[in-house]
């Protein structure tokens, strides 16, 4: 871990890892994660609360 900041409702914590690098989480749920890598080298670990529409929603590039 390179920074967090963690409570009672969710996390955010900035992980470093030597396959993915460095990354950001914004987690509220452990159940839920969805890894997200955009085309400029960011990534970023989420748990929305319904991934299964979230991930629809992206499938269909839909605004979130």
């Amino acid at each position: 871990m390179v920074f967090g900041v963690g409570g009672f409702c969710g996390s955010y914590v900035k992980f470093y890892n030597y396959k993915l690098g460095v990354f950001q989480t914004y987690i509220t749920n452990r159940k839920t994660l969805i890894f997200i890598e955009d085309g400029n080298s960011n990534k970023i670990l989420i748990s929305p609360e319904r991934p299964e529409e979230f991930l629809n929603a992206v499938d269909q590039d839909k605004t979130i």
